[in-house]
């Protein structure tokens, strides 16, 4: 799915890059490492599946399976490569884990198909170029656009305690990435950011990626910095052979940032 978009894509990004020329010859501090500690609620529904002969379309992760939340450590690389662009590789990944008697219904009867036990392996890859074209205040604010290519991995495996019953669920989505970008307050001891990004593609899927936050240089020399703000991630998607995913995260996010 969208692989032979994202492949253009990515070669836009790259030719970027080796445009720049010399430019892409790194100093030490044209490099950028950030830790952020994501506390997001997750939503999230996969389908279909068959309990004993009985087709249900839809699963709910929480109430039916029994996944709770988890925090996830979210890594971010980043290589300024002038003023007013840089490229970046962001990364998450996650386990999450539940137990539960998933319970359905067939011409007004209430069934239950036992006790289950479901793990659920979250994997989200971004690299991306960003670009920003105007700057207003002096400079103090400037926005611009993003272009990347994102990847997500999402593998479910839901197991009958003590019976034979069984289903799964692996999804590998290339989705080409466009975005908006945007910092504020960049003379002053606490600045903001935002952005948003996504892609769409009919009934095949689509994601939306929005997050706002602030941060603040917490040592003299401004290579310290530390970060707070709130993210909400939306990812939906169906193969061919009729899988369904649609999966919501979102929630505060704490971070660092340190300046190489």
């Amino acid at each position: 799915m969208f692989r032979k978009g994202s492949r253009l894509l990515a070669s836009g990004v790259l030719a970027s890059v080796m445009l720049s020329g010399p430019q892409t010859a790194f100093a030490s501090s044209d490099i950028d490492v950030s830790y952020r500690y994501w506390k997001p609620s997750i939503s999230a529904k996969a389908g279909p599946a068959q309990f004993g002969g009985v087709n249900v379309d839809w699963l709910d992760a929480k109430t039916q399976l029994g996944i709770t939340d988890q925090s996830l450590n979210d890594l971010r690389l980043s290589w300024r490569m002038n003023d007013s662009s840089k490229l970046q590789i962001a990364s998450f990944s996650g386990s999450y884990s539940g137990t539960a008697a998933p319970k359905f219904s067939m011409n007004g009867y209430n069934l239950s198909a036992g006790t289950f036990k479901t793990d659920v392996d979250v994997k989200d890859l971004l690299v991306s170029w960003t670009k920003y074209t105007h700057e207003s205040a002096g400079g103090d604010t400037r926005y611009g656009y993003m272009l990347g290519v994102k990847n997500v991995r999402i593998d479910d495996a839901s197991n009958q305690v003590g019976g034979p019953l069984h289903f799964t669920k692996n999804f590998n989505i290339t989705f080409p990435t466009v975005g908006l970008v945007i910092e504020t307050g960049r003379r002053s001891p606490i600045s903001g950011f935002a952005a948003l990004s996504g892609a769409y593609a009919g009934s095949k899927g689509s994601f939306y990626d929005a997050e706002v936050g602030a941060k603040a240089f917490v040592d003299n020399k401004k290579t310290i910095s530390a970060s707070v703000g709130y993210r909400y991630l939306k990812i939906k998607a169906e193969k061919t052979n009729g899988d369904k995913l649609d999966i919501s995260m979102s929630g505060p996010f704490f971070g660092i940032e340190k300046k190489f």
